[in-house]
């Protein structure tokens, strides 16, 4: 602690110190009970202990633990894969309190209360209104409250237990561990073709293997993988927005230790990115780089070293050119020809786009409610005869889902939230590129991946908010973080220039 020693000595830190030293203790006992039939929750319990613990000595330690948590899907695994209760899963994000609890009562310091966050509390109250019209009332009202914990109440902890520039890189580093983790098992498994085996939930295999030609590497079939995640799309989009940041912090890294890892960290992403063989996100790569550039985030130096990172990802695995090879037929039916060779699911997917539209166009204002478009989507999407619908699906793009079930004012509100963080992360990007380098490659980073969020949210409907929101609340403190040390500067040239 650096503020406020006289409380830190006193009866009332040791009290809280004791209070939470206890609290970690009776999780501790009490899952050590459940232990009976579930001994992992035991585990979770004294690994509770022992982070409560380590806080008080590095208050830090919590806000990490929840980084690793999230962003390896660490919850989601044990509660699905390991028998732990939904009720232990769904409750990690209750650590990130310990810093802010640090920060307010310990420190005296303000809540953090950015226009972006006021701005995610009005999308709630969109969805909110909603869902008081949806068609299935139960269903939207879980929908609401998902969104409640993972968007709004994940982003404003996260930016409330990240106030420093140590603090965030540390964070940063957990991004980087964890992109390896999420990497490097996905990647042995095509090595040694173990498909059957999960690796404890970390390596997940859905579906079916798709066909490849004979003369390419692999075989007749190649399975996509989802890693962690689960879903091979999504994995694909995820590893390659980790991918984004790592090589980002191969140029800004401080210490040859960290860029090491930034560079393990980069080739384990994007070659696990290749692995679910995904075409929308082969696009949204392309699409990247293609804004990128124009708008400064990189250079025509840094652009030639993703393409070259991204080419030899591509040319380990030659079986993605079955996959690619079908991009062409779907740009031709798009374009309005009758292409033959477009696969049901192209078809699929463009039935359940325009029918979101069409929901969109009758429900303008605020949507069908959270998550209420895919009750529509069957109904709507067989009257235009493209491909029938035979269950509820949801819209696969970013903007019609966000419209169909927020309407305009949601996804005004959601647009608007992510391009002005994207702005402000330019102009962090500008003001630190030659003093603080480390700063800017950080603001470039997430700008990449969020702009990768973007551009293969153009074949994925809005899912999986943790992620989203918590990349867009760590972003919001890079921005926080620089304006504190754009205040620390000018304070600092106030006081050179008072004392002459």
């Amino acid at each position: 602690m650096i503020a406020f020693k006289g409380l830190e000595e006193g009866s009332s830190f040791r009290i809280i110190q004791l209070a939470i030293i206890l609290s970690a203790l009776l999780t501790a006992l009490i899952s050590s009970f459940v232990a009976t039939e579930q001994p992992i929750v035991a585990v979770l319990g004294i690994a509770a202990l022992a982070v409560s613990i380590a806080s008080l000595r590095w208050p830090d330690v919590t806000t990490l633990t929840f980084f690793f948590i999230l962003l390896t899907n660490t919850a989601t695994i044990a509660v699905k894969f390991h028998n732990v209760p939904f009720a232990i899963g769904a409750a990690f994000p209750l650590l990130l309190f310990v810093p802010v609890v640090n920060h307010v009562v310990l420190r005296r310091q303000k809540l953090v209360l950015t226009p972006y966050f006021l701005l995610l509390v009005c999308l709630l109250l969109v969805q909110l209104i909603g869902t008081l019209f949806a068609r299935n009332l139960n269903d939207a009202f879980d929908n609401l409250i998902v969104f409640a914990v993972e968007a709004v109440m994940i982003y404003f902890l996260v930016i409330n237990a990240i106030r420093t520039p140590q603090t965030l890189r540390r964070v940063v580093n957990v991004f980087l561990l964890s992109a390896i983790l999420l990497g490097a098992v996905p990647i042995y498994q095509q090595i040694t073709g173990t498909y059957v085996n999960d690796y404890w939930g970390y390596g997940q295999v859905p579906g079916k293997a798709f066909t490849v030609g004979q003369s390419l590497v692999g075989g007749d079939t190649q399975a996509r993988l989802a890693g962690a995640i689960g879903e091979k799309n999504r994995f694909a989009q995820f590893m390659m927005m980790f991918g984004m940041i790592a090589i980002t912090q191969v140029w800004g890294a401080r210490t040859k230790s960290e860029r090491i890892i930034a560079i393990i960290a980069t080739v384990t992403s994007f070659t696990a990115a290749v692995l679910p063989f995904s075409r929308g996100a082969a696009i949204g790569f392309v699409l990247t780089l293609l804004v990128a550039v124009p708008l400064s985030f990189i250079s025509v130096k840094q652009f030639v070293a993703i393409v070259l990172a991204g080419a030899v990802a591509l040319a380990a695995f030659p079986q993605y050119s079955a996959r690619l090879i079908s991009i062409p037929d779907l740009l031709e039916y798009a374009a309005g020809s009758d292409a033959q060779e477009v696969d049901g699911s192209t078809k699929g997917r463009i039935t359940e786009m325009l029918a979101a539209l069409t929901v969109y166009a009758e429900h303008p204002i605020v949507g069908v409610g959270p998550k209420q478009y895919r009750f529509y989507s069957k109904e709507v999407g067989n009257d235009l005869g493209i491909k029938r619908l035979d269950e509820d699906r949801q819209a696969h793009n970013l903007y019609l889902d966000t419209a169909a079930n927020t309407g305009t004012l949601g996804l005004v509100l959601t647009l608007w939230i992510i391009f002005m963080t994207l702005w402000q992360l330019f102009k962090v990007k500008k003001r630190w590129q030659e003093k603080r380098p480390n700063i800017a490659s950080l603001a470039t980073g997430f700008s990449l991946a969020i702009i990768v969020y973007l551009t293969t949210g153009i074949f994925l409907h809005d899912a999986y908010l943790r992620y989203i929101w918590t990349f867009m609340a760590v972003a919001g403190t890079i921005i926080l973080v620089a304006n504190k040390l754009e205040e620390s500067d000018f304070e600092a040239s106030n006081k050179m220039i008072d004392a002459a």
